[in-house]
């Protein structure tokens, strides 16, 4: 059984393994998070463009943009506090 945290940061960090590829990594705020595949992702880990960490960072500023500040949508319950410390063990 996975727990709902275990779910979220796997979760997170497969999509965020997925989205980054085609798309400039030095800004990651700009990048279309909904519409990068975790193919893409994965390719541009594998083509070193990149990191795990990176793209862990754009998607809880992400969340921070649109869940806690922005539209206060409060979709998100929780988010794993060591979220980056996990992708930069991967």
């Amino acid at each position: 059984m996975v727990s709902r945290r275990e779910f979220a940061e796997l979760t997170s960090l497969a999509v965020a393994g997925a989205l980054l590829p085609h798309l400039p990594f030095r800004e990651p705020q700009i990048f279309a998070l909904e519409e990068t595949t975790i193919e893409q992702l994965q390719d541009g880990m594998k083509a070193g463009r990149l990191t795990s960490r990176g793209i862990t960072q754009a998607y809880l500023d992400r969340i921070a943009a649109l869940d806690r500040q922005g539209p206060s949508r409060r979709a998100v319950l929780d988010t794993n506090p060591d979220a980056l410390t996990i992708a930069d063990a991967l």
